[in-house]
């Protein structure tokens, strides 16, 4: 049918004036203004800002004539899934109340629309995905659809966060009715590792995939995944991370020292006689504040990654203020700060007792001896400072 006809068609069947019913006497009165000029717009072929009219006189007051009108004007515009749309509110807000005359022309219209369009369905997993055909967004799954579409070539692209995009294209004829299934795949996550010794082996799952630090990427799939990190030395240092799609984190680890060449251990033969009880103390006190040390470095840098984790959560999204997580991220924040505190503190106590210790044995070894006293110097190491003789 030519736009003409259509015209001609709307107006013949618009001529029934508007009640006010329960509306508002001035919504009826405006609503009826942009009736009638959507009516003279109609006449003068100008579809686009008839439709404007129509629009807002349905907002105000909805009328069979007006929806009818509207409705042939989104079809004179070839917007056929908002004329249809437009048709199915006709029928399902007024009903019997529609004289046969418009009855027919409704289906009529409906009929020429739908011979002349296409029907896409898409399917998506996993739900929630957003679905774009075109430049239009339709819509999230599991389904989206029917679309109701002109023939030609569209792209279709799906998308959800920690998910890689999909895209498909199709060429859609008149009267096709098309379904397709859409299956996103997840993302990689993205692991990064620090420590505090350089050059340690990074072995993810069984696999060494590079040394200290190891800021890369490396790219995994998400799940649980369990990273060991070796250095000759010092006590491996292990950790299972979970990671999720697309997620983004950073490993930080802090390494003991297990003695020998490059664990910064002094061994002091214990059956030298001119060794005093204060160097025994200092070395013991020493030795606990460096163990004490260690162990808030260790609980310090586990608070540290659970904040790491749960504000990339956050920043992505995925976390909201009031979730129960919420209130975690703070408590990881507020303990990281005290145990960094009293791991600080306990190795200047490991330090400053290191270096007493220090003199002490200096003392030992020269008091009664003619010979010159030996070097000693001092080192910082992991848990306080090294002395070398």
């Amino acid at each position: 049918m030519s736009n003409r006809m259509t015209v001609a068609c709307a107006l013949a069947l618009s001529l029934a004036a508007m009640s006010s019913g329960a509306a508002a006497d001035d919504d009826v009165a405006e609503a009826k203004a942009h009736f009638q000029a959507g009516v003279k717009l109609l006449k003068a072929e100008n579809y686009a800002g008839a439709a404007v009219e129509f629009e807002e006189s349905v907002a105000l007051y909805p009328t069979a004539n007006v929806l009818f009108n509207l409705a042939n004007c989104y079809k004179a515009l070839h917007r056929y899934a908002d004329s249809l749309a437009t048709f199915e509110r006709l029928e399902k807000e007024f009903g019997d109340e529609i004289k046969l005359a418009m009855k027919e022309a409704i289906a009529r219209h409906q009929q020429e629309i739908r011979d002349i369009v296409a029907q896409l369905t898409i399917r998506v997993e996993p739900e929630g995905a957003r679905v774009e055909v075109g430049d239009a967004h339709e819509g999230e799954g599991p389904v989206v659809g029917p679309v109701v579409l002109s023939p030609g070539e569209y792209e279709v692209k799906v998308s959800l966060d920690g998910y890689e995009e999909t895209t498909l294209r199709i060429k859609l004829v008149a009267k096709a009715v098309e379904e397709r299934t859409l299956t996103l795949v997840p993302a990689p996550a993205a692991l990064s590792v620090k420590a505090d010794q350089e050059g340690a082996r990074v072995i993810v799952d069984g696999e060494e995939v590079g040394q200290t630090p190891l800021y890369g990427p490396i790219e995994l799939a998400q799940g649980e995944h369990t990273v060991l990190v070796s250095k000759d030395g010092f006590e491996d240092s292990e950790r299972d991370v979970v990671l999720g799609p697309g997620e983004s984190f950073t490993l930080d680890l802090i390494m003991a020292s297990v003695g020998g060449p490059d664990g910064d251990t002094l061994v002091v033969p214990s059956d030298d006689p001119r060794l005093s009880p204060l160097f025994w103390a200092g070395l013991g006190l020493t030795a606990a504040a460096g163990a004490t040390a260690v162990v808030f470095w260790g609980l310090a840098d586990r608070e540290h990654g659970e904040f790491t984790r749960l504000n990339d959560k956050v920043e992505s999204g995925e976390l909201q203020p009031g979730d129960p997580e919420a209130d975690e991220l703070h408590e990881a924040r507020d303990d990281g700060k005290v145990y960094s505190g009293l791991a600080l503190g306990f190795g200047i106590g490991a330090g400053v007792f290191a270096l007493a210790t220090g003199v002490i044995l200096a003392f030992d070894l020269t008091g009664d001896d003619d010979e010159a006293p030996p070097a000693v110097t001092l080192a910082p190491a992991p848990n306080g400072l090294k002395l070398t003789f």
